[in-house]
């Protein structure tokens, strides 16, 4: 479902994508600063904010090396860890 909505070529699509995205380069930069196990995270957004997927599922699900590079291409910084882990 998630890839779905993503992949629209309406305003919602963009308003999901800017949100995910805009997500998943927090989060990056926030690794070890707020947990060293990026499933902490997850578990933590899951369990207080009662997501189904947590930003790292959800990013995965979306597809990390598809997602860096459009992160990239609409101007959204991503944390060094992630191109090493790429």
């Amino acid at each position: 479902k998630i890839r779905a909505l993503v992949k629209g070529q309406d305003n919602h699509a963009a308003f999901l994508r800017d949100s995910f995205y805009g997500l998943f380069s927090y989060c990056s930069h926030r690794v070890p600063e707020i947990a060293d196990d990026l499933y902490k995270i997850d578990q933590a957004v899951t369990a207080c904010y009662g997501w189904q997927y947590g930003p790292f599922e959800t990013w995965d699900i979306l597809g990390v090396p598809k997602t860096v590079d459009r992160m990239r291409e609409s101007g959204f910084d991503i944390a060094p860890w992630v191109h090493d882990m790429l």
